[in-house]
C-alpha cells in the first residue's frame, strides 16, 4: 500500500475529492480499511452523502456510493 499511496497520490486524491465522488470513495476505503480510522471514514461518507446532488456525473456518484456501501457491509459482516 505504501508504494501506491505516495504523498503525491494522497495530495491529488484529496484535492480532487471536491469534484469527484470516486475520489471520496477511495479516501473512505483507505481511511477505513488501511488506516483503521472509522471516524474519518464516517466523515468522508457523510461528505459523499451531502454532496451527491452536486456532482456532475450521476453514474459516477451512484458507483461511488455503491462501493462505499459494499465496503461498509463487508466490514459489518466481519464484526
Amino acid at each position: 500500500m505504501e508504494k501506491l499511496w505516495t504523498k503525491q497520490a494522497a495530495k491529488y486524491t484529496t484535492s480532487n475529492s471536491k469534484y469527484s465522488p470516486s475520489k471520496l470513495a477511495a479516501l473512505y476505503a483507505i481511511e477505513l480499511l488501511h488506516n483503521k480510522d472509522e471516524k474519518k471514514a464516517l466523515q468522508l461518507y457523510e461528505e459523499l452523502q451531502r454532496r451527491k446532488v452536486m456532482f456532475y456525473l450521476p453514474g459516477e456518484t451512484a458507483m461511488a456510493l455503491s462501493i462505499v456501501e459494499q465496503i461498509l457491509q463487508g466490514c459489518n459482516k466481519r464484526l
